[in-house]
């Protein structure tokens, strides 16, 4: 929701480069999370550009349930 509301205000680049940093962890393993936001934002925001609000969202959904699905299952990569 707030790319849907940021991103006609300020920009593809800008919204996914704070999308990015809404995903900052203090760990330091995990200094990969925000790259991969900036990455998603990026290709999140083209789909909101071309095909609108929700099938933005619904593109969104359908990542975290895939990511939540292979944690589920143990296949995420052990950060160490």
């Amino acid at each position: 929701m707030l790319r849907a509301l940021l991103q006609p205000v300020i920009g593809l680049v800008p919204a996914a480069l704070l999308f990015a940093a809404l995903h900052l962890v203090p760990d330091r393993r995990l200094w990969v999370w925000p790259a991969i936001a900036l990455v998603l934002g990026l290709m999140l925001g083209v789909v909101f550009s071309r095909f609108g609000y929700p099938a933005a969202a619904a593109a969104h959904v359908a990542i975290n349930l895939l990511a939540l699905m292979r944690l589920r299952r143990g296949e995420a990569v052990a950060v160490e």
